[in-house]
C-alpha cells in the first residue's frame, strides 16, 4: 500500500520527466538565427550604400567626364504616422549633361532617399555645378553621375 506522500512523489518525479525533455531549440537553430540576424544587419547596412555607383568608378570598361547639373528635383510620397499622413522626400531626380567626342549628352538618374549619400550630395551640390559623370564606353547613352561627395574629384574641386 502506498501513502499519500509517496504518490505525491510520484507525480512530482512525473512531472520533473516531462520538464527534461530536450526542446526543440538546439545549436543548429541557434546557429541559424544568428546567420539570419546578421544577414538582416548587413542587407541594412548595403541597402543605404551606393554600391552600384562603386562598382561602375572600378570598372574599367566605364570612363569618367565632367558635366554639369542642370536640375535636382526632390520626389515626395506620403508617409503614414501616428498623428496622419505626412509628405517625405522618397528620393531626387537629378537631371545632368555631359560632352563626349563634341556630342553633348542629357541624362536624368533617380536616386532613393535612403542612400546614405544622396542626400549630403544634394546638400552640396547646386544646379549649374561641374559634376563627375561616368559613361559606358561601348555604349554612350549608359551613364552614372558620381554621388560620392567624399571622393576626391568633389574635394579637389573645393580647394580650387
Amino acid at each position: 500500500m502506498t501513502t499519500k506522500y509517496q504518490k505525491q512523489q510520484q507525480r512530482y518525479e512525473a512531472e520533473k520527466k516531462k520538464k527534461d525533455i530536450p526542446s526543440s531549440w538546439d545549436k543548429a537553430s541557434t546557429k541559424w538565427v544568428t546567420y539570419l540576424l546578421i544577414g538582416g544587419v548587413l542587407f541594412f547596412i548595403i541597402a543605404g550604400a551606393d554600391i552600384r555607383g562603386y562598382l561602375i568608378r572600378n570598372d574599367t570598361s566605364w570612363a569618367s567626364t565632367i558635366g554639369r547639373v542642370q536640375s535636382i528635383e526632390p520626389m515626395e510620397g506620403m508617409d503614414q504616422s501616428k498623428v496622419g499622413n505626412r509628405r517625405v522626400t522618397i528620393g531626387y531626380k537629378i537631371k545632368y549633361r555631359f560632352e563626349v567626342d563634341g556630342v553633348i549628352y542629357t541624362k536624368e538618374s533617380v536616386f532613393g532617399s535612403r542612400l546614405k549619400k544622396i542626400t549630403s550630395f544634394v546638400g552640396a551640390i547646386k544646379p549649374t555645378d561641374i559634376v563627375e559623370v561616368y559613361y559606358k564606353k561601348e555604349n554612350l547613352n549608359e551613364s552614372h553621375i558620381n554621388i560620392d561627395i567624399d571622393s576626391g574629384f568633389y574635394k579637389n574641386r573645393k580647394t580650387q
